[in-house]
């Protein structure tokens, strides 16, 4: 008996490390590792440079010559031609407030009138003629929008000027405060986002898109043939003899499909980090938790894959059935989204009750992208605008999320087990 467990013992962690070796040894693997590395190269290549108040101020005024949502046709398309005038640092005796002191004083000029008024009459919404107290708050709200807070705009004696006191602005969230440059400085983006705002969405396409969406459907495609390669003829005769359950081998192959995700979504992720960090000088660690988030998800569709493969002993069965789940539990966690609209009630009651009880019990794949969201948020102190429109005022449900896609991991590797355990091969 003593034998047979110090056997086991030394076995044990030489089969986890052959199965870790079986996903280092692959030529997939150096491939990937250069593709993350090539990316990261790429963040290294941005270049964030603060600009002076008067050039992000005069940016943010010539964005609002523009409808802000053109294709909704919000606002009227005719140009009011503002033009920026004057911007310099508020002088003592017009500080109103302790939030105003270091901050700005502005002059913006209206030279189109009636454009300007056919702008606003579109806003307001009624028949009336447009006065400058509705300029003001078009200025005040557009000026929030931008990420300046507080704005205190009031027109002046003469007609079409519109005075703007400040207060000392975020830089890092304010529209066009930096000017961005790509390719090591070979080429600027003509982008009115924040530096906040653009790290956060640069993030979220590396997090979301590509470690999320293709890298996780890179190594669902990858590791769909090592159960049935561990289930061959002849390397079965050679691996199932040895003093080791079933349970255990088939384990430790699940863990090795786990470790290739982990490894290359932290070259990936990490990598990135590290140089959008270093160019911009933003540090929080947020974005390093879609690491975890990426290989959550790929751990529940490997289980299917590795239940599909002891059925199968083949790669194509593991990869359709593993696409599948995801499919059907992404679009469930849309429908769940929309279960408030018209859809609800396109369907019959007996349908949704099925539809809510499969969402309940089966992994949220669609939330991968809030809970990816919800990290890179949480690492910086962003609120407002750019909360909004990452649609962040919605809590996560992590009790929910968790607890259901770790059910189903535990259940699909215990019955997995189960059938490898009583198969002859």
């Amino acid at each position: 008996g003593g034998e047979a467990s110090g056997g086991r013992s030394v076995i044990l962690p030489a089969m986890l490390k052959d199965a870790m070796r079986e996903v280092l040894d692959r030529r997939l693997t150096s491939v990937l590792v250069l593709l993350s590395l090539a990316f990261v190269v790429a963040c290294a290549s941005f270049r964030f440079e603060k600009r002076s108040p008067e050039e992000a101020y005069a940016a943010i005024v010539r964005d609002l010559r523009h409808p802000v949502d053109p294709k909704a046709r919000i606002e009227s398309p005719a140009d009011p031609k503002l033009h920026l005038s004057v911007c310099r640092p508020l002088l003592p005796e017009e500080v109103r407030s302790p939030e105003q002191g270091g901050g700005y004083y502005l002059e913006i000029e209206v030279h189109d009138a009636d454009a300007f008024k056919a702008r606003l009459r579109s806003i307001v919404q009624s028949d009336r003629e447009p006065t400058y107290d509705d300029g003001k708050l078009y200025l005040r709200d557009r000026f929030l929008r931008k990420g300046v807070e507080d704005p205190s705009p009031s027109p002046k004696t003469e007609e079409g000027v519109f005075m703007i006191v400040v207060p000392p602005p975020n830089w890092d969230e304010v529209s066009r405060g930096y000017r961005i440059t790509a390719l090591f400085g070979a080429m600027e983006l003509d982008t009115p986002l924040s530096l906040a705002h653009f790290l956060a969405r640069l993030q979220m396409a590396i997090g979301i898109l590509i470690a999320g969406a293709f890298g996780v459907l890179i190594a669902v495609i990858v590791t769909a043939g090592s159960i049935p390669a561990m289930l061959a003829r002849g390397a079965a005769d050679l691996l199932l003899p040895k003093p080791i359950g079933r349970g255990r081998l088939l384990l430790y192959k699940y863990v090795g499909g786990l470790f290739f995700v982990l490894l290359h979504a932290t070259v990936l992720i990490g990598g990135t980090w590290a140089a959008l960090a270093w160019r911009s000088g933003w540090w929080s660690p947020g974005y390093l938790g879609c690491i975890l988030v990426v290989t959550a998800f790929f751990a529940v569709l490997h289980a299917v894959s590795v239940l599909v493969g002891v059925v199968a002993k083949s790669a194509v069965g593991p990869i359709l059935a593993t696409l599948g789940t995801w499919t059907f539990c992404f679009f469930l966690g849309v429908w769940h989204e929309l279960s408030d609209g018209e859809l609800l009630g396109a369907l019959p009651d007996q349908a949704t009750r099925v539809l809510k009880g499969l969402y309940l019990v089966l992994p949220k794949a669609f939330d991968v992208v809030r809970v990816s969201t919800w990290f890179i948020m949480r690492g910086r102190s962003m609120d407002g605008p750019l909360a909004e429109d990452l649609e962040m005022d919605r809590l996560l449900d992590f009790t929910v999320v968790l607890g259901s896609s770790g059910a189903f991991i535990a259940v699909v590797l215990a019955l997995a087990c189960w059938v490898f355990s009583r198969r002859d091969y």
